[in-house]
């Protein structure tokens, strides 16, 4: 994963597509799942305008993974502010294809935002026995 988020981070639209796509993946394994939202927060500070075209360019079955996926390592950032969401407004307040899914992507990446920091502030449940 190391490499993929590097090549990712450096704004590598392959490397960008194949991250947007391991989100789907990632779902069924609650580890890769962390490590991969993680990457993807960080590829969102290196490179945000590049991870907006890939989710652009992605199908919808892979565009909200994805989404849930940044929302969830933009909470478990330890960036107080991360850079991902201004340059998202930034990106809405302009003209053409990107700005137009860039006004799209904002509510949407705000409801991920919100999911992921419910699900962070959940309890954890653990089985009645304590396990054993």
């Amino acid at each position: 994963l190391a490499s993929l988020g590097d090549l990712a981070g450096e704004g590598a639209p392959d490397a960008l597509a194949k991250l947007v796509e391991l989100t789907q993946a990632s779902a069924l394994d609650g580890q890769l799942a962390t490590a991969i939202a993680d990457l993807v927060a960080s590829v969102a500070a290196s490179a945000p305008e590049e991870l907006v075209l890939a989710l652009r360019a992605a199908p919808a079955s892979a565009q909200e993974p994805a989404i849930g996926a940044l929302g969830a390592g933009l909470v478990r950032s330890e960036e107080q502010e991360h850079p991902f969401p201004a340059r998202l407004r930034e990106l809405a307040g302009t003209d053409g294809d990107a700005g137009t899914f860039a006004r799209a992507l904002e509510p949407r990446l705000a409801e991920a935002l919100r999911a992921a920091a419910a699900v962070r502030a959940a309890p954890a449940l653990l089985p009645a026995g304590g396990g054993g």
